[in-house]
């Protein structure tokens, strides 16, 4: 047998065994997870719009105040995605009666309590006397020993569970907690902030649920609404709305409810910075034409000129005129206007009787008929003493006619 004929026999063994355990195989359709589509890069909250929709449940998504110009019905549940500290007073109040009048109300802690103004600057918080602190290792439950005590297995098995965790990215930068639901029989998890906490005031009755760290979600009354205020809406968001019971508890909160409407950008930028950000060509110009024009007003010494020129006078103006006519050698536009006045009546009158006006002319000024004729009809001389003395007898003729 060939060497060749040896290695195509070898290769077509190895592919019919390759095939027939390829045949045999058990084959599993595995999701090999991609990069997320534009859309959802646009909408963080895709994948809780179409969780949502699958309930028949509405959601909305609205960029800005302007739905609190034209709130929906009491039955909907609003959720604000940011402060409201920028919000105007009118806005505020609108939302405040809507939620009396028993709307749902959900809001994010954003601004912190502050002791030097004794408020945080979110309308909302400040109503319902919420503070949110930052983590500083103080938990609003340590002068319950008891409860402590009693809690220490159950805070040994989070702290497990915690531990196993630590590699799925549904934690996060997030810790567990526990909540509570109203007509569920289980407690449920989310996913809330490790770093700050809320406190409400004593003897509330709000209800709150929380991790270690402190109370991450009050349920407040006021008057015929309610009002949940969370530290953290990371849950609802794309990557995180599918771990624990982050789509479990949305549901909860907007089932039976005449839609949700999620509010967001709701925290305006300072106008300096819409203009820089919408018109920055424009205000470099603006600023490079200023300093053009402020470099033009600067003299040679470098002063800016703060004191405008004197204005000159009518004479002033006449002589600076005629002496720059006088330069050009345009003398003769000097006494057009004279002459105008003295020969007016000339272009109408024939040669014979333009002689008799001349000889009228001179008997009036007391001139010689070749004085008059000779200021009236010769040519502006460019010398000086005999252009004055035309000027002088066109002048005494003028006078005297």
């Amino acid at each position: 047998m060939s060497r060749n004929l040896m290695l195509w026999l070898i290769a077509g063994l190895l592919v019919a065994g390759a095939s027939v355990g390829l045949y045999f195989a058990e084959w599993k359709e595995v999701e090999v997870p991609g990069p997320p589509s534009e859309e959802a890069r646009r909408n963080p909250y895709l994948a809780a719009e179409r969780f949502l929709d699958t309930f028949d449940i509405s959601f909305e998504r609205h960029d800005g105040l302007s739905l609190f110009d034209d709130l929906p019905g009491t039955n909907a549940l609003i959720i604000v995605g940011s402060s409201l500290r920028t919000a105007s007073e009118r806005r505020v109040d609108s939302l405040v009666r809507w939620v009396a009048e028993g709307g749902r109300l959900v809001v994010v802690a954003n601004d912190f309590y502050s002791y030097g103004r004794q408020e945080s600057g979110d309308p909302i918080l400040d109503l319902l006397g919420l503070e949110l602190h930052g983590e500083d290792g103080v938990d609003p439950d340590d002068d319950d020993e008891e409860t402590d005590k009693a809690d220490d297995d159950q805070d040994l098995q989070d702290a497990l569970e915690e531990l196993q965790l630590l590699g799925d990215r549904c934690l996060g930068g997030s810790r567990l907690t526990r909540v509570a639901l109203e007509g569920e029989p289980v407690g449920h998890r989310i996913a809330q902030s490790r770093e700050r906490y809320l406190l409400m005031p004593a003897e509330s009755g709000y209800a709150a649920a929380g991790n270690e760290v402190g109370y991450q979600l009050v349920a407040a009354p006021y008057e015929n609404g309610l009002v949940y205020v969370l530290t953290s809406l990371q849950l609802w968001r794309n990557d995180q709305i599918g771990c624990h019971d982050h789509a479990h508890f949305l549901r909860w909160l907007g089932e039976g409810r005449g839609g949700v409407h999620l509010v967001f950008s709701t925290e305006m930028p300072h106008i300096t910075e819409i203009i820089w950000k919408r018109y920055s060509l424009a205000v470099c110009l603006v600023v490079v034409l200023l300093i053009l024009l402020v470099w033009r007003g600067v003299d040679r010494r470098g002063l800016v000129l703060t004191e405008a020129c004197p204005r000159r006078s009518l004479q002033e103006h006449i002589r600076g005129v005629s002496r720059f006519l006088w330069q050009q050698g345009d003398s003769a536009e000097l006494l057009d206007a004279l002459r105008r006045s003295v020969l007016a009546e000339f272009a109408h009158l024939s040669d014979d009787r333009r002689a008799e006006r001349i000889s009228e002319l001179a008997r009036a000024s007391g001139l010689t008929e070749a004085q008059v004729q000779w200021a009236v009809e010769a040519e502006s001389s460019k010398d000086v003493q005999a252009f004055k003395r035309q000027v002088r007898i066109l002048t005494i003729i003028d006078r005297n006619k």
